[in-house]
C-alpha cells in the first residue's frame, strides 16, 4: 500500500530533459522537493530543481542513494531499466511500477499489447 506524499515530500525523477523539468516545476508549485538524477550536469530539470545526483540511468548504485533521499521515485522516459526500477522499489515507492516500463522497452510487446486493445477495447468498461 502507498503512502500519502505531502507537500514538504521529496520527490525524485529519473531523466532531466524537458518532461522532468515540467513535473519539477509542478511538484515546486505544490510545496516538494525535487531531486533529478541525470548523466548531464545542469540538465534542464536540475535547474528548477534542490539537487541533482550526475549519474547514468542504470548506474543502480546512485540509484538507490537517489531512492533512499526521496519520499517516491519517477522516471520521464522509457530508457530506465526495468530491473533496476525493480531492485530500487526495496527503497521508496514507484507508484508506476515497472510493467509499463518493460512493455514500452520492448517494441514487439509493444504492438502485441496494442493489437490486444484494438481488437479488445477496454474490456473493463464492457
Amino acid at each position: 500500500m502507498n503512502k500519502a506524499i505531502l507537500p514538504g515530500s521529496t520527490i525524485g525523477i529519473i531523466g532531466g530533459g524537458q518532461l522532468g523539468q515540467m513535473m519539477a516545476l509542478s511538484a515546486k508549485e505544490m510545496g516538494y522537493k525535487v531531486i533529478i538524477l541525470d548523466p548531464t550536469a545542469n540538465c534542464p530539470a536540475a535547474q528548477v530543481s534542490d539537487d541533482q545526483i550526475v549519474a547514468n540511468y542504470d548506474d543502480l548504485e546512485k540509484l538507490i542513494a537517489l531512492a533512499k533521499r526521496c519520499d517516491v521515485l519517477t522516471y520521464e522516459f522509457e530508457n530506465v531499466d526495468a530491473e533496476t526500477i525493480a531492485e530500487v522499489k526495496k527503497y521508496t515507492q514507484v507508484p508506476q511500477g515497472t510493467k509499463a516500463l518493460s512493455i514500452t522497452q520492448n517494441r514487439i510487446l509493444e504492438k502485441i499489447l496494442l493489437k490486444k486493445m484494438i481488437l479488445e477495447p477496454f474490456p473493463m468498461l464492457l
